[in-house]
C-alpha cells in the first residue's frame, strides 16, 4: 500500500526471497528465516490472485535462496566469500554480482519483463 503512495505511476513489483544466510555471524535473519522468506511472497501474490490484495501488480522475480555451497539443481551456489566478513549475512562485491546477474538474467528472459526491459 505505501509503495503505491510513494510511488504512484508504480504498476508491477517482483518480489524476491532473500540470499543464503547460513553464514550470519549476527542475529539479523538468520536461516531458516531467510529461506522462509520465500513463503511471504507467495502468501502475498496468492492473496493477489483471491483479489484480496489492492496494490500494484505483484509477481515472483528471480529466486536468490540456495544451500548455500551445496547449491540448486541449476548450479547456482552461495559461498563464505559471497557474504561479509563482518556479519556474515550482507552482500561482498562477489555476492553482489551473483545476484544481480539472477536479477538481469530474469529480467531479460522472463515474459513479463523482456518486452520492456530489454528495449
Amino acid at each position: 500500500q505505501d509503495a503505491g503512495k510513494r510511488f504512484p505511476n508504480l504498476r508491477l513489483a517482483y518480489l524476491s526471497s532473500r540470499t543464503y544466510a547460513g553464514y550470519a555471524k549476527v542475529n539479523l535473519n538468520p536461516e531458516p528465516y531467510s529461506y522462509e522468506s520465500a513463503f511471504g511472497v507467495r502468501w502475498l501474490i496468492l492473496e493477489q490472485l483471491k483479489g484480496e490484495l489492492k496494490a500494484p501488480l505483484a509477481l515472483w522475480g528471480p529466486y536468490l535462496w540456495t544451500d548455500g555451497e551445496k547449491g540448486r539443481k541449476d548450479g547456482f551456489t552461495w559461498e563464505a566469500e559471497d557474504a561479509t566478513e563482518k556479519d556474515g549475512t550482507h552482500e561482498t562485491e562477489s555476492g553482489q554480482k551473483k545476484a544481480g546477474g539472477l536479477l538481469l538474467k530474469f529480467l531479460k528472459t522472463d515474459p513479463s519483463s523482456k518486452g520492456w526491459f530489454v528495449k
